[in-house]
């Protein structure tokens, strides 16, 4: 029979054990997205990593790309965060501002069943970031208020929808891709962007969005008839029992994608890097999509034949058939038209 001393000595080596276990739990940070990306995000991706993984916890909070990019380049010297998701584009400019490493598919092995248009490079060959999945930005309407289904973007237009329409704002990834091609519909060229300038001065608008949560929102409340919004989350707001399906404009849809990007100077490098090969498992990309209907960005994926009629390349289709923007070129133009948009669009 243990003594009371002894049974307060096991007591405490027990209670020394299950701390030094808790202690082990590495913690990561990571930023996601917001709305029904982050929802999709937790439980395709940190949920069943947290489960299957017991050296490390993530830790999500949701954020916007423009968000994170600021905050990533406020903690260059010492980042608080681990892994971030970036769309297209600011992506790019994370890269070229050093505040973003190499991942290394030795390490990251769930590489190698990604599709080449997922995985991207540097002009030194090493990848900066990889898509876990690719978007569209086309047209949401209200199926019951709407007369006809939308065929063009010069819908949003129409005297009807005045003070009902949505259209995002500089903050959203699609805008200047967007913008870029409305422009160059009405005669414009990166030179002069007066014609989509004046376009947007006549547009009525409920409000130039910054956030896909004030979407769903606005779309709960009846303000919202008809804008411009991704494709894959106007399916998703439809899967809430809600009578809004996107279509498709005629003059074609900008196409981006949400990446992940391990963050440089992380002090937390081998466990972000697994968590990072674990959101670009074949399993949490096939589950995005079926999520959020985005694009999985794999050599062969395997969705549902209803997603698959929802995939912004269509039925039949693949990432080869998107229209993807010249980030570059989108990155040099944005500061001029967000300039402009500023000036003359929301201070007119």
């Amino acid at each position: 029979m243990k003594t009371g001393g002894q049974i307060i000595a096991i007591a405490t080596a027990a209670c020394g054990f299950a701390a030094t276990a808790v202690q082990a739990q590495e913690r990561i940070q990571v930023t996601g997205y917001t709305g029904v990306w982050f929802e999709a995000q937790k439980t395709c991706i940190i949920e069943p990593f947290n489960k299957a993984t017991k050296d490390v916890v993530a830790i999500i909070e949701p954020a916007l790309s423009s968000t994170t990019f600021v905050k990533l380049k406020q903690q260059k010297d010492r980042p608080e965060i681990d892994v971030a998701w970036i769309d297209g584009g600011t992506s790019e400019q994370a890269a070229a501002s050093g505040l973003v490493d190499t991942i290394d598919p030795a390490i990251v092995t769930n590489v190698a069943g990604m599709a080449d248009q997922g995985v991207y490079k540097g002009s030194d060959g090493k990848i900066f970031s990889l898509s876990t999945g690719f978007y569209a930005e086309g047209i949401l309407y209200n199926s019951k208020e709407t007369k006809q289904k939308p065929t063009s973007w010069w819908d949003l237009w129409e005297p009807a929808y005045a003070g009902r329409v949505i259209f995002p704002s500089p903050a959203q990834a699609p805008f200047v891709p967007t913008f870029m091609l409305l422009n160059k519909l009405l005669g414009g060229t990166s030179s002069n962007y007066d014609p989509a300038i004046e376009k947007f001065r006549a547009l009525k608008v409920s409000t130039f969005y910054d956030t896909t949560g004030i979407v769903q929102t606005a779309v709960q409340a009846g303000d919202v008839v008809i804008g411009a919004y991704y494709v894959n989350v106007t399916w998703a707001i439809t899967d809430l029992g809600l009578p809004i399906a996107a279509a498709v404009p005629k003059e074609g849809l900008p196409a981006g994608d949400i990446r992940i990007h391990l963050v440089k100077g992380t002090k937390h490098k081998a466990a972000a890097e697994k968590f990072i090969n674990f959101a670009v498992s074949a399993d949490a990309l096939n589950c995005l999509s079926e999520k959020l209907y985005l694009g999985p960005p794999l050599k062969s994926p395997k969705v549902s034949d209803a997603v698959r009629q929802r995939l912004p390349w269509g039925a039949e289709g693949s990432i080869a058939n998107l229209v993807i923007p010249d980030w570059n070129e989108v990155n040099a133009k944005k500061p001029q038209i967000i300039e402009m948009w500023n000036r003359k669009v929301l201070n007119k």
